[in-house]
């Protein structure tokens, strides 16, 4: 990431930091594709939807696989299964060694 702009241009305007040139600020937009998109978050599954909606437990999930992840977990791993059962919304998941697994 990078510094807050509002506190650049504010270090800039009272001249609280030497050696940083004045600039002219007028044509920096107010915010940046890669800020905005790092401050979005996973919104949960909605209560009420549209559509079919399975009837008995594990008659559809949705399954995520990824990774390699940067960080291993606990059992040394860096591929991760997520699942989710549409009737019950109950979420599980499995760490796993590779994706071919």
């Amino acid at each position: 990431g990078h510094a807050n702009l509002l506190a650049i241009v504010d270090l800039i305007e009272h001249k609280s930091v030497t050696g940083i040139p004045q600039l002219d600020l007028s044509h920096i937009p107010g915010s940046c594709a890669p800020c905005i998109l790092g401050k979005q978050v996973m919104t949960s599954i909605p209560k009420v939807r549209e559509g079919c909606k399975s009837t008995r437990r594990l008659e559809l999930v949705y399954i995520d696989l990824f990774g390699p992840v940067s960080i291993q977990s606990v059992r040394q791993t860096l591929h991760h299964v997520a699942i989710i059962d549409d009737f019950s919304s109950f979420p599980w998941g499995e760490d796993i060694s590779e994706k071919s697994d």
